[in-house]
């Protein structure tokens, strides 16, 4: 995989480790965040071409994920040792933040949506237009979603507020409980 680098002398000019280290780690957060980081920083210290760049940034994020997906690390045995020790330890520092990438994208790939966050307020009710002496507990959540648009590459942010009463609540952690223990039953 890596050769079609090298066929473009990208990863053979490069001669300071600490640099190329930056560049995987850049690599992998591209991956796992989606922002682009400019290519400026990497040009003058490496002596890359902007092609150049985008080449090794795309064959390092594809070998990483196949990395992630075949669950082993892989290289061609005549990759230069500073470079396969670079991407090693490079991988090896960020290898389940890139099998976490993977589930989510397959997640959303398949129409899942997937629960980010949770945000919870409780709320005290004293009153409302019917009755005037209500005293009632009342949790607010908010949960923060994402969910893949059909048509739309980056996934979409979703909030879904609701509230519940306290039976509600506890048939909720109820609930929660009994995935949790299938999950962990099925994991075993």
């Amino acid at each position: 995989m890596f050769k079609e680098v090298f066929a473009s002398n990208a990863l053979l000019t490069v001669s300071n480790s600490p640099i190329f280290n930056k560049f995987l780690h850049i690599c992998c957060d591209e991956l796992i965040e989606g922002k682009l980081v400019p290519l400026e920083n990497f040009n003058n210290d490496m002596e890359w071409t902007t092609d150049d760049a985008i080449r090794a940034k795309k064959v390092v994020k594809d070998f990483f994920c196949n990395c992630a997906l075949n669950e082993t690390f892989h290289i061609e045995e005549d990759i230069p040792e500073t470079i396969k020790k670079a991407l090693e330890e490079c991988y090896n520092i960020r290898q389940g933040d890139i099998q976490q990438y993977l589930i989510k994208a397959s997640f959303l790939n398949s129409g899942h949506n997937i629960v980010e966050n949770i945000d919870w307020k409780l709320k005290w009710i004293l009153g409302t237009s019917k009755l005037s002496t209500v005293r009632e507990p009342i949790l607010q959540l908010t949960l923060g979603c994402v969910s893949k648009e059909s048509d739309d590459l980056k996934p979409k942010n979703n909030k879904v507020n609701f509230e519940l009463n306290l039976e509600q609540v506890n048939y909720l952690i109820n609930e929660l409980e009994n995935v949790k223990a299938e999950l962990q039953v099925q994991h075993e």
